[in-house]
C-alpha cells in the first residue's frame, strides 16, 4: 500500500495529513517557510520509497515547497484546488 501525504497550502502555514498503511494521521500545521519545508522533506523520506505527496496550487505560495520536494527526489503532484475537493 502506498503512503500518501496531503498538503493544504496557505500563505503562512501548511496543513498536512499523512496516510500510512491505510491509516490517516492527525491533521498538523507547520509554517510555510524554507526551514519547515526541509522538515517536511525529512518526514516524507522516512515513509516508504513510493510515497506520493499531493499539494494544491495556491497562488505562488506552493511553488517553493513543490520545488523543494521535487529536488529532494520525492514524488510530488500539484493539483488545481478546484479539482481537489
Amino acid at each position: 500500500m502506498m503512503d500518501c501525504v496531503g498538503i493544504d497550502v496557505g500563505s503562512k502555514e501548511l496543513a498536512t495529513i499523512t496516510r500510512r498503511k491505510g491509516k490517516s494521521s492527525q491533521l498538523s500545521t507547520i509554517a510555510n517557510t524554507a526551514e519547515k519545508h526541509q522538515a517536511l522533506v525529512a518526514h516524507c523520506k522516512k515513509l516508504s520509497k513510493s510515497v506520493r505527496i499531493c499539494l494544491e496550487a495556491t497562488g505562488v505560495y506552493h511553488l517553493d515547497l513543490a520545488a523543494t520536494l521535487h529536488h529532494a527526489g520525492l514524488n510530488v503532484m500539484v493539483v488545481n484546488p478546484k479539482a481537489a475537493h
